[in-house]
């Protein structure tokens, strides 16, 4: 399978650890923790978006400066990721504020390689 190139921005990576597979194996939930991090805003990029946390536990950034970024997912952690989602979506446990998030990466479309 091909890799998958996914573009988030600023506020879809800082949902994405709302939609962490439920529960599943050990080999699973490690990869949803990878998943997780390699998504998660670097230091480097907090600082450059002025992101900080609010007394009210939002978090604000300049919104000018922040900018999407593109990530290279291979077809297994798509289908880990989509799998999570579907299992939420079964018990009723996608938060709405990640609702939009849900519906873009159900609709990644993996690639079997020579079938472009």
């Amino acid at each position: 399978m091909e890799p998958v190139k996914v573009v988030l921005s600023v506020e879809e990576r800082l949902y994405f650890p709302a939609l962490k597979l439920p529960h599943g194996s050990m080999v699973e939930n490690d990869m949803a923790s990878a998943l997780i991090a390699r998504v998660a805003m670097t230091e480097a990029e907090k600082k450059d978006y002025e992101m900080e946390g609010l007394p009210d536990g939002r978090i604000s950034w300049n919104q000018q400066k922040a900018k999407l970024r593109e990530f290279m997912f291979e077809s297994y952690e798509i289908l880990l990721i989509q799998q999570g989602i579907k299992m939420l979506d079964e018990r009723k446990a996608i938060p709405s504020f990640a609702n939009a998030l849900a519906k873009k990466l159900l609709d990644v479309t993996v690639v079997p390689k020579n079938k472009k």
